[in-house]
This record gives structure tokens, sequence and C-alpha cells, in this order.
């Protein structure tokens, strides 16, 4: 199954925080964040984004960014709806996003598969993660979904902490990636 590619930019959701935070986060002023679909009018803010994601990541010196592949990478996508993106904007900044896309190579009902998660450092610790963690899983879950599998291979300094996030939504670790440059 696919999830059809947005027509136009569909809002899903907005929040300056939620009842399940902390006192402490509760008494901190988040900015309003609005969760929708990305459509292709979103790739030249997605392509900074994930240029930004990919220089705090350790996947160089074996890969380089490309924005160029990038942004056909999302174009097809996004277009045909192969892998839904969830944006979080903060005013017309892209500030968060999560992607996945399904496999039903091997069983019965889809697997999905997440592809990207990245919110900006300023945004990381507020609600954004938890609005995109929800929001995909509740999309992918609603698309017939049985599971989602979350492949964590960046490196990302903020790994530990969304490793936290994902087991806060009930994921468990299953398995490990190992990468061996050629």
């Amino acid at each position: 199954p696919f999830c059809a590619a947005p027509a136009r930019a569909e809002r899903i959701a907005s929040s300056t925080g939620g009842s399940s935070m902390s006192a402490a986060h509760r008494q901190q002023n988040y900015p309003a964040i609005e969760l929708r679909l990305a459509t292709v009018d979103d790739i030249d803010g997605l392509v900074l984004l994930f240029a930004t994601f990919f220089r705090e990541s350790r996947y160089q010196p074996a890969l380089q960014f490309d924005p160029a592949i990038c942004a056909n990478y999302l174009r097809a996508a996004i277009g045909s709806g192969f892998s839904p993106h969830i944006i979080a904007l903060h005013g017309d900044q892209i500030v968060g996003v999560i992607s996945y896309h399904f496999d039903s190579s091997f069983s019965a009902k889809p697997l999905a598969v997440m592809d990207e998660v990245y919110a900006l450092e300023e945004y990381r610790g507020t609600p954004v993660g938890r609005a995109l963690v929800a929001t995909a899983l509740d999309l992918a879950k609603g698309d017939g979904a049985a599971c989602i599998h979350i492949p964590l291979t960046s490196g990302h300094k903020a790994m530990p902490s969304l490793i936290n996030l994902f087991k806060k939504f009930g994921a468990e670790e299953i398995g490990v990636v190992m990468r061996k440059v050629l």
C-alpha cells in the first residue's frame, strides 16, 4: 500500500505541548508547531533540513551529501506517496521531519519501515519529536501496517534520546545495524 501523495498541504495537528509532559516542561513556553504531510512544494526546505542532519551525523566520510540527489529522491518519494513525509513547521520553517515506507515483500500485512527522523537542535527536548513519532505511528497503523521497524543508523549525538523516545512509544530493540565502508 501507498499513502496517497497529498495534493495540497494537509494539516495533521498543531501543538504547544501536551498534558503528558512533565511539570518542568509544561512551564516552558514552546512555540506553536504545526504538523502536516509534506508536498513537493516543501522539497527545498527538506533538502536544507537533511543537509543539516547530514552534517551532524556520522555518515561522512563514507557518504557525501548531494542536494540534487536528495531533491530528486524527495520529489519521487513524496510525489508518488511511496514515502509519506510528516513535517513539523514553526511558522514557515520546517523544523522536523519523520518518514516511512511500506515493505510487503514477506508478510501478509505490510511492515512500515521508518526512513528519516530529525529535528533541528533547538527543537529537541520539546514536543516536536513526540508529536512527529505519534503521528507517523498513527498514520502507518491507519494505512494497515502490522508494525514499524525503526532503523537508527546515523550515529547522531541525539541517538540516546531518540532511542529513549521510541521506547516510550513501546518500541523494542530487535537487532543491530552494521556498516562496512567499501
